[in-house]
């Protein structure tokens, strides 16, 4: 049965148990969220959650206020004593009844951490052309309190994460997560060189997620664990250079799901049409912006062709072609076919079905579907991309597009 505890953020010591009577949950690949109500949240879509002062373990003003700290306490989310979510409480808002607050993923709390040369910062000088911006006209000088220098990363690209995590963690004054950088030491060919001035976008989460979306970029997801009787650690868990999507832990799991039975219920099919044609822009003004057109139109090509389709996908943060190039060329690789996305239900009290902590985002699984009306009947191989519930035993899942069998 599901139970929540207080938890110190820093360390992931295990404090009091909570009570909130209803409550829902959610993770996906990068990203995870705990919510109460009736609305599931999605990826970087935090809701606040709402508890009564009856359900707070203290008696006082000031032991309230210290248990439910913002950023200082920790929600922790177990299924018979195994974590499943690890969140840190953010901002709060107390009543006479009670007291709501969002439940922050450690994906969510690196938003909130800056790649930068802290020491430095604003401490360099640098001589200009126009060094006096309050007059018109070039005036040449030293220009102070400016910041130079870059901070470059070498190694696999989970290797750059932990290694621009830890930056943002360990060695950043009160950083300390319970957070484990397993692949800080591992070697690689990539290169990545942030701007140390470039603080309005080197937040940890948009450069975890920008390793994430390149072309080949690597899966990652975020996997909480009991490190003692007392202590949850969360473990960053990511693919690697050859092989982006995370490693399978064991064999596949198996689903069945046929009319009115099996340990999957409730499936669900959508059908998304192919996308032959993706404009990519990035950094640059007007005529000088850079573009990138990818495009596949075989099947606008065929005796019977699909009408064209296209997109535009743009960011200023894509700063040369090349990283234009895969950004669209990516986009364009998950749309250029006809999709199928399965989605289906089973419980948690189902002892044939996955507990908690045997299966995660990311994860690959066996689905078999028989006699649905919209597809074939057979086994399907699929990677679970989001699993989704509430303070019931149920637990929505949502697997990754595939091309749709009927078209392939």
């Amino acid at each position: 049965m599901w139970s929540l505890h207080l938890a110190d953020t820093m360390t992931g010591l295990l404090g009091e148990p909570i009570d909130i009577p209803h409550f829902s949950w959610a993770l996906s690949l990068t990203d995870s969220s705990l919510v109460t109500g009736d609305k599931m949240a999605g990826v970087d879509e935090l809701t606040s959650l709402q508890l009564p002062w009856t359900s707070v373990p203290a008696a006082t003003p000031q032991a309230r206020s210290a248990a439910l700290q913002s950023y200082k306490r920790a929600i922790v989310l177990l299924w018979d004593n195994v974590p499943l979510m690890y969140g840190i409480i953010g901002s709060r808002t107390d009543t006479y009844d009670g007291t709501s607050f969002s439940a922050l993923s450690i994906f969510s709390l690196l938003k909130s951490r800056i790649l930068t040369d802290d020491s430095n910062f604003g401490k360099g000088t640098i001589w200009a052309k126009d060094a006096d911006y309050s007059h018109e006209g070039d005036q040449e000088g030293t220009v102070t309190s400016v910041t130079r220098g870059d901070k470059t990363f070498t190694g696999s690209l989970r290797s750059i994460c932990c290694q621009i995590g830890r930056e943002l963690t360990d060695l950043k004054p009160a950083g300390q997560l319970p957070i484990d950088w397993q692949y800080l030491n591992e070697a690689g060919k990539h290169i990545r060189t942030y701007h140390n001035f470039n603080v309005q976008n080197n937040d940890g989460q948009k450069l975890l997620k920008a390793i994430s979306e390149v072309t080949n970029g690597i899966d990652m997801r975020w996997v909480p664990y009991m490190a003692d009787k007392s202590h949850v650690r969360v473990r960053f868990e990511a693919g690697t250079d050859s092989e982006p999507y995370i490693g399978q832990r064991g064999i596949p799991f198996g689903f069945h799901s046929f009319r009115g039975g099996g340990n999957l219920s409730d499936i669900k099919v959508a059908h998304q049409g192919a996308t032959m044609r993706v404009y990519g822009t990035g950094a640059g003004h007007e005529e000088a912006m850079l573009c990138h057109k990818s495009e596949d139109l075989r099947l606008c090509s065929t005796q019977d062709p699909l009408p064209l389709i296209e997109m535009a996908k743009s960011n200023s943060d894509w700063e040369t072609p090349a990283l234009v190039a895969s950004h669209t060329d990516a986009v364009l690789d998950t749309v250029k076919s006809p999709l199928v996305q399965i989605s289906g239900v089973y419980h948690l009290r189902d002892k044939y079905a996955p507990q908690i902590g045997e299966l995660y985002p990311g994860d690959v699984v066996d689905v078999t579907i028989e006699d649905f009306p919209s597809l074939p009947s057979r086994i399907y191989r699929l990677r679970v991309a989001e699993m989704r519930g509430d303070s019931s035993d149920a637990v929505e899942i949502l697997f990754d597009p595939i091309k749709d069998p009927i078209y392939s």
